[in-house]
């Protein structure tokens, strides 16, 4: 509970300094995004599990590495405030569990993601995938070599620049061998993301 709430009150303190980045960032506010507008983007993650979903498995911290490509399937559509575009992303990942032993996890996750207009400079956005990774999840009950991720969350994009954005967000994250072999407990955990992004019309 102690490193919950260490990490909660960072995630507080990271969320007000990106707000005050985005309030005193260039004045020009971000043009609307356009069908065929691409993301580049280098986000890293930070993940508790809730081990009480496991079992007797302690609970499991673990470090993503994110980068990603967007492509925007549709102009702005909707109204009020649900106005905004469909991204798809396509995140190569990689998993690092710390546990009773360490455990790397390899793969490919694809997200569907709805980017709310916002004020133009902050702009939120809700997604949700999943995908494949390799590498054995090593808890007590698995040894599985082949591991299914399904996540979903809510995030923000602060625009500091025409066309670059801070992302922070969070996502309820799930691994599990899908019963491909013996033993299928699932880790679900709470992770936080952190990155930057660079969009090209």
């Amino acid at each position: 509970m102690r490193r919950v709430a260490r990490t909660g009150r960072w995630l507080v303190g990271a969320a007000v300094a990106l707000g005050a980045l985005g309030l005193t960032a260039a004045a020009s506010r971000a043009e609307p995004f356009q069908a065929g507008a691409k993301e580049l983007a280098l986000v890293a993650g930070y993940s508790l599990s809730h081990n009480e979903l496991v079992g007797n498995v302690d609970t499991l911290n673990a470090y993503h590495v994110l980068p990603h490509v967007g492509y925007f399937l549709t102009d702005e559509s909707g109204r009020g405030w649900l106005r905004g575009n469909l991204e798809l992303v396509t995140e190569p990942t990689l998993l690092v569990i710390e546990g009773q032993e360490t455990t790397t996890l390899a793969g490919v996750t694809v997200l569907s993601r709805w980017v709310f207009a916002g004020t133009g400079r902050v702009r939120p956005y809700f997604e949700a995938g999943g995908g494949v990774l390799a590498g054995s999840l090593r808890l007590r009950e698995t040894r599985c070599h082949v591991t299914f991720a399904l996540q979903g969350g809510i995030g923000a994009l602060v625009f500091v620049s025409e066309r670059t954005a801070i992302t922070a967000g969070y996502r309820f994250h799930h691994l599990s061998n899908g019963n491909t072999c013996d033993g299928n407990p699932g880790l679900d955990s709470s992770m936080f993301v952190l990155g930057v992004s660079r969009f090209f019309p």
